[in-house]
């Protein structure tokens, strides 16, 4: 379980330091090979804050939405769905002309 844990805060760390795309790469790549773990959907929050930050708000609000689906009764879903009102929010500033 620590291996994880120390695998994720790497890609929180470049995160961090501002290589966006890096991290969403890293975050995208964790979920993946670590099917079942529980820091999957933390995972996936860290995914979504990555894809607002690159502007992609659809994308960021189906995560949000998957996590909610998938975790329902969990801090993580409690969470995204905090975030997910960020990210409609954003999307009704983004749609204004």
């Amino acid at each position: 379980p620590m291996v994880a844990g120390a695998a994720l805060a790497e890609i929180q760390c470049v995160e961090a330091g501002g290589k966006t795309e890096q991290a969403l790469e890293g975050f995208t790549g964790f979920i993946a090979s670590h099917p079942g773990n529980y820091l999957v959907p933390y995972a996936a929050l860290g995914k979504a804050r990555c894809l607002i930050q690159l502007g992609r708000l659809e994308d960021a609000r189906t995560v949000y939405e998957d996590v909610i689906a998938g975790h329902p009764e969990t801090i993580w879903a409690s969470r995204a769905e905090t975030d997910l009102k960020q990210v409609e929010r954003l999307s009704r500033t983004a749609a204004r002309p």
